[in-house]
């Protein structure tokens, strides 16, 4: 920043030549042991570089058996159990099937459906029980790759260790003369603070907001003498209730209204508050704008609009979607005909599931008998209604 202030400095600078003179001459007695300190240093920062990438290395490889081992002892036991007890259900109804479809109760089409679902289930069955073999697999690899990470860290700790002794057998040599060159360079510095500290510059590019001191007067150090700001961008402080705070991150977008502004003014979520105020209750969100044509003033009176989201899901009933091998399918209303239709599935959120491709806004969607339809069958349609 600029400068904003001086100070009378002859005193100061006396000082400072009487400091660097006493520095100049301890330095010249430790430069031969400082080069030694340097370079037995420089092998001991070499050998503990060794020992991070060791306990990197080794941190790496017990985190990779610990994921595998939580797998093993609770998801992939979920999966398969659940997978079990679904092949189970799917045999009781397709061998129920079987016998209807075998003495002509049951149609072709329910036949055919429950024994494209059974398959669908004992392949399931079977990937979570392959999972369980790869988690293992994967178990056995990281618990080697601990034992390798632990065997090379012990190396590089002692590689570390004797470079550290290097250091001190250096350091013992040369105490004497750094003690000497500590003290003048202290001396040396104090100076030369006190006479820096005789011109303040401001710690910023801006502007003087506030001049609290005059020239020629008397101040204590820590006494402030101006006040100093910046313009350019500037904060927009809010009050967000808890029923939105946590719908809002940093950088989402924002519309500032300045009371006396006749335009709106963009800005970005900068801070989401985590405290409540205790008196409002409500969560600080700093938003910043851009100001370069300075129109905002701190002090200012606005009120702002935070765009919470800009996306929004598709959302089917679970039952709708027919789930085969080859992949999800729904039956799509044209007029008294249905058109099945590919489609790509997303999260399930109770007993809905979103779909991320294939329908577009107005298609009608076919949520009760679509397992017995074919693309191309002509229906009778009721509006179902939607909650």
């Amino acid at each position: 920043g600029d400068k904003i202030a001086s100070l009378k400095s002859t005193d100061y600078e006396l000082q400072l030549k009487a400091a660097e003179a006493s520095e100049a001459g301890a330095g010249a007695q430790t430069d031969t042991a400082a080069a030694g300190i340097a370079a037995a240093q420089a092998q001991a920062d070499a050998a503990l570089a060794q020992v991070k990438t060791a306990q990197a290395s080794l941190d790496a490889a017990i985190s990779a058996r610990d994921t595998a081992q939580l797998r093993i002892d609770t998801e992939i036991p979920s999966k398969i159990e659940q997978a079990k007890q679904q092949l189970d259900l799917t045999q009781t109804n397709y061998d129920n099937i079987k016998a209807l479809y075998e003495s002509g109760v049951a149609t072709k089409n329910e036949y055919d459906e429950i024994t494209t679902k059974l398959a669908v289930d004992k392949e399931t069955y079977k990937q979570a029980l392959d999972a369980k073999a790869v988690a293992q697999s994967q178990l056995k690899s990281a618990e080697a790759q601990i034992e390798a990470a632990e065997a090379t860290k012990e190396t590089a700790q002692s590689t570390y260790d004797a470079a550290i002794a290097q250091v001190n057998a250096a350091q013992s040599t040369t105490s004497a003369a750094q003690a000497q060159t500590s003290a003048a360079r202290a001396q040396s510095q104090a100076a030369s603070n006190s006479l820096s500290d005789t011109v303040i510059y401001s710690p910023m590019d801006g502007v003087v907001l506030k001049k609290v001191m005059n020239s020629g007067e008397t101040v204590a150090a820590g006494t402030p003498i101006a006040v100093v700001g910046t313009n350019d961008k500037m904060w927009v402080r809010v009050g967000v209730p808890d029923s939105y705070i946590n719908s809002i991150q940093k950088g989402q977008s924002a519309v500032i209204h300045v009371y006396g502004l006749d335009e709106p003014i963009e800005g970005t979520v900068d801070e989401v508050g985590a405290l409540a105020d205790t008196t409002t209750r409500t969560f600080t969100v700093n938003i910043l704008a851009d100001n370069s044509d300075s129109l905002l003033k701190s002090g200012m009176i606005c009120s702002t609009d935070i765009i919470l989201s800009d996306e929004s899901k598709v959302l089917v009933p679970v039952d709708s979607v027919i789930s085969l091998p080859e992949g999800d399918s729904v039956f799509v209303l044209e007029g008294d005909k249905v058109r099945e239709t590919a489609v790509t599935t997303g999260e399930i959120s109770g007993d809905k599931i979103e779909v991320m491709s294939g329908l577009k806004p107005g298609d009608m969607l076919v949520t009760d008998g679509q397992f017995v339809l074919t693309d191309g069958d002509s229906v009778t349609a009721e509006v179902a209604e939607n909650d």
